[in-house]
């Protein structure tokens, strides 16, 4: 009889143990986006959740609570969702990130082995950036009277969608420029190169003629539901957030600033920046680069300020004046826009206009060079002196 006893609780243990191998992953936090097919003892084999888009593409973030020393593989059942450097890595819930790669891999899969004790850990294919990275960053600000946080709009889920007003210490602007993010909900990189272009808008010393004499608006989250939902924003069905500047726009974001911005312009506004990452890995895509515009006169301005931009970097993250996608090359087509006009082509349309465009920047390799939330910090400050020059010599 005791042995029988025996059998049952070596039973019951090994059943215990049979459940601490598997991870708890979870997704319920803003921008949670994973779909677990199977758990295989230390295998996880899982795919991104591309509910919201009529192609498949590659963003995914979730959370692992692990309660033991235990190593596991993360595979996935789709092609193309990791970066060269693998996954983001973050220990704080999504303040801080690193790459778990040191160098850059074309594998579909990881490994992690997470420690003795209880832990969580975020795994995401980039660096994701929330509304709460946006009301940290803005804390900074909040005593300085040129710095004003408003509200564009609200989304149709009620949720904010913020406007940040830079105002020059001359209080009669002499010009406007309008920069924007997150048309593509998971494109999340363009806004730590939004921080940097506020950062030096704000403090740099070689942003004198900016400080002093052009107005700034900045709209971090084009797609703010998608953001905080955790959808892909490329490709949403019937129409995306940047191919909705056509006709009646279908959403409140794009709806509204197609109305406020000539209002707000005056004639004075100069520079319109949409902010984006492209495809998640491969050739191009692993440069920084403009994409040129169909507008000859604008893509003159475009070849002129990337010269500026490429003489005077000092991040780490390289622009060069040659990574310039000419209308009619590549993706860069008629084509491309079947669905919709993009804010780009919009924006070049304004009355009084220079310069309009779309800066692209890799989600985690830039010609071998790590993509990180401060080395996109610092290229955003490359492109705020760049800003300076070209506006400047413009008013000279």
């Amino acid at each position: 009889m005791k042995g029988y006893y025996v059998i049952i609780l070596l039973c019951v243990l090994l059943t215990c143990n049979a459940k601490e191998e598997k991870v708890k992953i979870n997704t319920d936090f803003p921008g949670g986006n994973i779909i677990v097919d199977k758990i295989s003892v230390d295998t996880v084999y899982l795919r991104p959740d591309n509910r919201d888009s009529s192609k498949p593409w590659f963003y995914w973030y979730f959370e692992v609570v692990s309660n033991r020393k235990q190593r596991v593989v993360f595979k996935f059942n789709q092609e193309d969702v990791m970066t060269t450097f693998g996954p983001g890595v973050s220990l704080d819930t999504g303040r801080t990130w690193h790459w778990l790669f040191n160098s850059p891999s074309d594998q579909n899969y990881f490994e992690y082995s997470f420690p003795e004790g209880s832990h969580i850990t975020r795994f995401s294919m980039g660096m994701p950036y929330m509304q709460s990275d946006l009301e940290r960053f803005c804390q900074k600000f909040n005593d300085v009277e040129r710095f004003r946080k408003e509200v564009l709009c609200k989304t149709v889920n009620e949720r904010e969608i913020e406007l940040i007003a830079i105002f020059p210490i001359k209080k009669d602007a002499a010009y406007k420029v309008l920069i924007t993010a997150r048309h593509h909900a998971s494109e999340m990189m363009a806004n730590y190169i939004m921080e940097g272009i506020i950062e030096g808008v704000m403090n740099d010393k070689d942003t004198e003629f900016l400080q002093e004499h052009v107005e700034f608006m900045f709209v971090p989250f084009m797609d703010k539901d998608g953001v905080e939902q955790g959808d892909q924003g490329k490709h949403r069905a019937p129409r995306d957030h940047n191919r909705d500047y056509i006709g009646e726009s279908i959403y409140i974001s794009t709806k509204t600033l197609r109305n406020e911005i000539p209002k707000w312009s005056d004639g004075k506004l100069k520079v319109a920046i949409d902010l984006h990452c492209p495809w998640i890995k491969y050739d191009l895509n692993e440069t920084i680069y403009m994409v040129g515009s169909s507008n000859e006169k604008i893509a003159q301005e475009q070849i002129r300020f990337s010269k500026i931009l490429d003489t005077l970097q000092h991040g780490s993250l390289t622009f060069r004046r040659e990574n310039f996608l000419p209308y009619g090359k590549a993706w860069n087509t008629d084509a491309n826009y079947d669905q919709g006009r993009s804010f780009d082509k919009w924006a070049s349309q304004l009355p009084g206009i220079l310069l309009s465009s779309t800066i692209e920047t890799p989600y985690s390799n830039n010609e071998g060079i790590q993509v990180t939330q401060e080395s996109a910090r610092e290229f955003g400050s490359d492109i705020a002196r760049a800003l300076n020059i070209y506006l400047e010599q413009k008013h000279n």
